[in-house]
C-alpha cells in the first residue's frame, strides 16, 4: 500500500528485483507474514514506475515524476531503475533545473555521474541558472565559484550573481568571505 493505494504483487518478484524487498521476505528473521507492507517514503506513482520495471524491465514516466522515481529506486534498492533514471535525468538537463538534480544527486550517493553532470551544466551556463542560483545553498554556490571550469562573460558578472545571491540569503560574513575569496 502506498499513499492508500494498494498494489497487486508477487513477493518474489518484488524480493528478486529490490534489495527493500529480499530483506524484508528472504533476510535472516524474515518472516512470509499476511501484512501489506506501507511504504510512506514512496509515492503511488513513483512504486508503480518500480513495478513496471520489477515485472517488464522497463517503464514509461513523465519527466515531472523522474526525480520521484529516482528516490524510489534508490530507497527499494533497484540499481538498474535508478541508473536509468539518472540517465534520463542527465539527458534532461538544463541551466533551470541542473542545481536542483545536483541536490538531488548529492543526496544519493549512488549516482555520482548525474552530480557530476549537473555540476558541469551548472558551471558551462553559470550566468543562466537565474533565480535557481539565488535559492541554491551557498555550499554549491563556492563549489561553482571555486572550480577552474566556470564558464562566465567576466569575474565582474560573476561578482553580480554572487552579490545577488548574498543579498538574497543573508549569509554569515565568514561563509561570504568563504565564497567571495574565490573570485
Amino acid at each position: 500500500t502506498v499513499e492508500g493505494r494498494d498494489f497487486a504483487c508477487h513477493r518474489l518478484v518484488l524480493a528478486a528485483g529490490s534489495q527493500f524487498f529480499e530483506g524484508k521476505y528472504c533476510g535472516s528473521g524474515a518472516a512470509m507474514v499476511a501484512e501489506q507492507p506501507q511504504l510512506p517514503q514512496t509515492s503511488a506513482a513513483a512504486f508503480a514506475a518500480c513495478l513496471d520495471f520489477l515485472y517488464a524491465g522497463c517503464c514509461s514516466v513523465g519527466e515531472g515524476e523522474l526525480v520521484a522515481v529516482l528516490h524510489a529506486a534508490n530507497f527499494l534498492g533497484v540499481p538498474a531503475l535508478e541508473r536509468s533514471a539518472a540517465g534520463a535525468l542527465a539527458a534532461r538537463l538544463a541551466p533551470e533545473n541542473a542545481l536542483a538534480v545536483w541536490s538531488v544527486a548529492e543526496r544519493l550517493t549512488s549516482v555520482p555521474q548525474l552530480e557530476e553532470a549537473a555540476k558541469e551544466t551548472a558551471l558551462a551556463a553559470f550566468e543562466e541558472l537565474g533565480e535557481s542560483l539565488l535559492e541554491a545553498p551557498l555550499a554549491q554556490v563556492e563549489a561553482l565559484v571555486s572550480d577552474d571550469w566556470l564558464t562566465a562573460r567576466s569575474e565582474e558578472a560573476v561578482f553580480s550573481l554572487v552579490a545577488r545571491v548574498a543579498e538574497k540569503q543573508r549569509p554569515a560574513e565568514a561563509a561570504l568571505l568563504a565564497v567571495l575569496r574565490h573570485l
